[in-house]
Formats: structure tokens, C-alpha cells, sequence
């Protein structure tokens, strides 16, 4: 009616569209009862009706969802033959199958519209075992639809549930969700046990739904909250204490730390005053080693200075004269010397003699050798 063509095939059923020149393919993994097909009707709504080697589908095109029909919906057999179908006037359809025909009109066609009620029917956890009466306890909570609560270790477990829909109930379908894990619905078909898996402690919110042979779904469906406790080392509190517990043991490690520190220090500065005051003693004594020492090198230089000529002497005897006398140090073995003499003759002019002496050695001994040397001289030219 929509200008569009069907075909059916013995791989699925295909929509061709003129305008665009494409094909759209069903199989059986969308929905279809089986992929091989023998004959296609439309209603009056536009729906599909669809014979196969497996069922009758019913195709709604406008929501691209199948609906099949079986023995056990009235069908005389599964297996129909090939092109073995007819509409006739009054919009009434005929297939024919192995047992027989078939005929019906879509619009008086009786569907199941309750709305199913879910229930718990069966509970068990997998990786831990509990006792009876626990079991019990966890039952009575799950049936009155409270909060159940498990242990960190009881992370693996399993719900069986049913749809209180008896027409046919091998057609009740059931989805489920684990909010706060998976918001995501998960398809279970027919299935009806739920296993959940390594669920990670938490609060989470089990949301059930199911619908009758019909697809008529109970969108509402069941709730259960799970909690499932962490363990000890996960709990705020444990965290809280062993960060206290760490950071107490560091104050005290730090704590000891600047005890000992301190301890050195103290013993340091004690061994600095003691070797101060032991340089300090040193010192004293070094300097007062150093005065006499220097005194006596005083002395020395006024003794040696006392042999020496003083220039009055030698400028009335040498006019014109310099004396230039730098010993290196305060003493020394250098020195200078002088004496006149009366001439050979009555009237001759008295003789000057004079030296510049070095003697052996240096410093005091220097000194006292150049007072010995130089009485040598005097002793000499007397």
C-alpha cells in the first residue's frame, strides 16, 4: 500500500524501495521466526503477515518489531507449505501448512493486555556459602522487596524471578538493570535467573521488568536495593585511622629525628668549647711565649746596639758618610764597626779604621756572636 515491494526469500525477508533502489534485510536474529518464508500478507493496518518454515510472523513495520505465533497459539502446525496463502475480500487470511490452513482477521484477533506481576523466586549466593537460616533471613527481605545488605566477599549471586502471566507463560520476556553498576538494560529474553558478578561494594538499585506472552511489559516492574559492604581496610574509618597512624608515626620518627639532632648539636658545641678554650689556653701561652721571646730579642738588639758606634762618633771621624743598616731581622749577625788610632808620627793624624761585619748565624745567636767579634777587634787594634 506504501509503494514499497517485500520479498521473501529462503535467507530472511528484504524491503526494496524503488525510489532509492536499496534493499533493507530481517532475519531471524531481528525477530523473524525463521529465515525461510513461504508467503507474505498485509493487513489492513499494513502489518505483515509472514508464513515460514518455523511460525507465523507478524511484522509492524512502523515499529520494525515481530510478533510469532506457534503450535501453542492455536497455529495447526509450525510448518507451512510454500505459497500456500490467500487474502480474501473481507480482509480475512488463509496459510496453509503441513496438518492444514489456517485462517484468521488480524482485527478480531484477542490479545492478552494484563500487565504481568513480577516476583522473587529464588535467591542464592555463588562464591560463598551460607547458612539456612541466613538463607531464609536474605529471602524473607528479598520477597518483601527490602534491602538486602552482603558481605564484601559475597560479590557473586543469582536472582530467579517470574511473570504472573499463565497464557502461554514459556513467552513471558524478562530485562533487567543494576543501577549504580549498569544503567544499560539487559535483554534476558525468556530467561528468567538473573547472575550478577565481582559486584564491587556499593549501593546499587536492582530494576526488573517483564511482559506477558502478548509483549505486553510491566514497565514498572520490581526494585530491590543491594548494599554490599566494604571491607574493613576500604571503611572511611580504617582509612582515617592509618592516615593518623602515619602521620603520628612520622611526627614521632621526625620527633626522634630532631632529638638526636639536637643531642649532636649540644655534644658539638660542647667539644667546640672545650677546644676553644683548650686554642684559647694555647693561644695565651703562645703569646705570652711570644713576649718573652720578644723581649729577650729586644734586649738583644740594645745590647748589640750598645757595641755599635753612634753616628756622632763616626760623622766626626768620616764627615761625609752614610751608614745604611737593615738587618732582616730584629737582630742580626751584621754590623758595623770603628775606632781611630794615634798616627805613627807626633804630628800625624790619628788613623780611622772601620768595618762592616757579617758573622755566623742569624737572629740572637747571630747577634751575641757579632758582640764576641766585635770586642775580637777592639781587643786587636788596642
Amino acid at each position: 500500500k506504501k509503494g514499497k515491494i517485500w520479498l521473501g526469500t529462503d535467507k530472511g525477508l528484504n524491503l526494496f524501495d524503488p525510489i532509492s533502489q536499496s534493499f533493507t534485510k530481517k532475519y531471524k536474529k531481528d525477530g523473524l521466526s525463521n529465515n525461510q518464508i513461504f508467503g507474505i500478507l498485509d493487513d489492513k493496518e499494513g502489518k505483515l503477515w509472514i508464513s515460514t518454515a518455523y511460525g507465523l510472523s507478524c511484522y509492524d513495520s512502523e515499529k520494525d518489531k515481530f510478533e510469532n505465533y506457534y503450535e501453542e497459539d492455536g497455529l495447526m502446525s509450525n510448518v507451512f507449505r510454500p505459497g500456500s496463502y490467500y487474502k480474501s475480500s473481507s480482509g480475512e487470511l488463509f496459510f496453509g501448512g503441513v496438518n492444514g490452513f489456517n485462517s484468521f482477521i488480524p482485527e478480531k484477533l484477542k490479545f492478552n493486555t494484563n500487565i504481568p506481576n513480577i516476583v522473587f523466586s529464588h535467591f542464592e549466593i555463588l562464591n560463598k556459602d551460607k547458612t539456612h537460616e541466613e538463607y531464609l533471613k536474605l529471602k524473607e527481605q528479598i520477597y518483601a522487596n527490602k534491602e538486602i545488605v552482603l558481605n564484601y566477599d559475597e560479590h557473586t549471586f543469582a536472582f530467579e524471578v517470574a511473570a504472573l502471566n499463565y497464557t502461554h507463560p514459556e513467552k513471558n520476556k524478562y530485562a533487567y538493570r543494576l543501577i549504580g553498576f549498569n544503567d544499560d538494560w539487559i535483554d534476558l529474553k525468556n530467561r528468567r535467573r538473573i547472575s550478577l558478578t565481582n559486584i564491587p561494594p556499593g549501593e546499587y538499585l536492582l530494576h526488573i521488568k517483564a511482559s506477558n506472552n502478548d509483549g505486553v511489559w510491566n514497565e514498572k516492574g520490581l526494585k530491590l536495593t543491594i548494599r554490599i559492604l566494604p571491607p574493613f581496610w576500604d571503611t572511611w574509618w580504617f582509612k582515617t585511622l592509618t592516615i593518623s597512624l602515619i602521620i603520628v608515626l612520622v611526627w614521632a620518627i621526625i620527633k626522634r629525628r630532631v632529638a638526636i639532632l639536637k643531642k649532636q648539636q649540644i655534644k658539638l658545641e660542647n667539644t667546640v668549647k672545650e677546644r676553644t678554650h683548650e686554642l684559647k689556653t694555647q693561644k695565651e701561652l703562645v703569646e705570652l711565649k711570644n713576649d718573652e721571646i720578644l723581649s729577650s730579642i729586644e734586649y738583644a738588639k740594645r745590647i748589640q746596639s750598645a757595641i755599635l758606634p753612634p753616628n756622632k762618633l763616626v760623622k766626626q771621624y768620616l764627615q761625609e758618610s752614610f751608614i745604611l743598616y737593615k738587618p732582616k731581622d730584629i737582630v742580626a749577625g751584621d754590623f758595623y764597626w770603628l775606632e781611630s788610632v794615634p798616627g805613627p808620627g807626633k804630628n800625624d793624624s790619628p788613623l780611622v779604621l772601620f768595618a762592616a761585619a757579617d758573622c755566623t748565624g742569624h737572629g740572637v745567636p747571630g747577634a751575641m756572636v757579632s758582640v764576641v767579634c766585635n770586642n775580637g777587634l777592639n781587643r786587636s787594634v788596642r
